[in-house]
């Protein structure tokens, strides 16, 4: 029985130790760290494409332009719209929703992300229209197609416990700085007073 408290004592004595500590809250912040980046890996799936095609008249700008419907949607998650040939003078204008409410108050359609000299684009967020615009002086064929993905986080549970852990090491290792660094510090400010007394 002795024995057993003995060796309590000097476990509890190791474990108060200010390097076995130090070393625990840096594990901490380690191991939290970790977990916050495992929780942060996504898993892109896709959801579905959609194909879209048609003609737009001559002449057919900002809000002339051609609105394509079903072509909005929702999810979390982001687009990729690709064409596989648009004639130079024909562009498809996608709005997320910044740019709808912005298009809405001045009337302003912002530049097409599909043209001639570009055939993919990629669009976070929620699209909320898709217009197709005609600069030239006859009317064109357009067509694009839209591949929907959705984006989870299948281990952010592994989030809860990093945040306890990098809480614990946020508040431990200044506290454990300071109480070494205190008494260093008037040590120093207050010895030097009493030697200079004598």
């Amino acid at each position: 029985m002795e024995i057993r408290t003995e060796y309590l004592t000097k476990l509890v004595r190791i474990i108060r130790s200010r390097p076995v500590v130090a070393g625990i809250l840096v594990a901490c912040l380690v191991i939290g760290i970790a977990l916050i980046s495992v929780a942060s890996i996504p898993t892109i799936a896709m959801r579905e494409t959609r194909h879209f095609e048609g003609q737009v008249m001559a002449f057919a700008q900002n809000r002339d332009a051609l609105p394509v419907p079903g072509a909005p949607f929702d999810g979390l998650g982001f687009a990729e719209a690709t064409t596989p040939e648009l004639e130079c003078g024909v562009g498809i204008v996608f709005l997320v929703e910044p740019e709808f409410v912005a298009f809405q108050a001045t009337g302003l359609m912002p530049p097409p992300q599909l043209h001639c000299d570009r055939a993919s684009v990629r669009l976070p967020g929620r699209i909320v229209a898709v217009f197709v615009e005609n600069q030239r002086q006859t009317s064109a064929n357009w067509s694009f197609d839209l591949a929907l993905f959705d984006v989870s986080y299948p281990y952010a549970l592994f989030g809860l416990p990093a945040i306890g852990l990098l809480l614990v090491s946020g508040l431990g290792l200044p506290a454990l700085f300071l109480q070494w660094a205190i008494p260093r510090w008037m040590r120093s400010v207050f010895g030097r007073d009493e030697e200079e007394k004598y």
